[in-house]
């Protein structure tokens, strides 16, 4: 009776120890499939990521400012979500850089912007543009046309 207690339990961890059956592996690709679904339905997301600037970043959809950095300087990582614009048909993305501070009238020989344009967190456009030429004021402008960055 003893061997016939040891053998049963045998059997049960046998049985438990046994690999999964194809429904299981089934089940993780209907997941995995469903995932992919989700994701494929999901909107796109457009966005403005500012790395640099020195001194102003004026961003502009159309002819509407959406985003005024003010005077500042430094590494940042500023991300301007634009997707609606994009979705409501926008046409335009402009990007200025002012050099200096207001009112613009005294030196300042050294300005910079570094920023990416990105799809869904994939990089459509990285821009980097600098000057030690001394200029203040508007120093850099830069538009795309929406439709030819996608």
């Amino acid at each position: 009776m003893k061997y016939i207690f040891h053998s049963i339990i045998i059997l049960f961890i046998s049985i438990g120890c046994t690999a999964p059956n194809n429904d299981s592996k089934e089940e993780a690709n209907d997941k995995a499939e469903n995932a992919a679904v989700e994701d494929a339905n999901q909107p796109d997301q457009y966005k403005v990521v500012l790395r640099q600037i020195d001194n102003r970043a004026i961003v502009h959809i159309d002819d509407s400012v959406i985003y005024d950095s003010k005077t500042v300087a430094g590494d940042f990582n500023i991300e301007i979500d634009i997707s609606k614009y994009v979705e409501e048909g926008a046409i335009e993305l402009r990007v200025d850089l002012y050099n200096g501070k207001e009112p613009y009238n005294q030196l300042d020989t050294h300005w910079d912007i570094v920023y990416d344009i990105m799809r869904n967190d994939e990089l459509v456009e990285f821009v980097r543009e600098s000057g030690d030429d001394g200029r203040v004021g508007k120093v850099y402008t830069e538009t795309f046309y929406l439709d030819e960055l996608w």
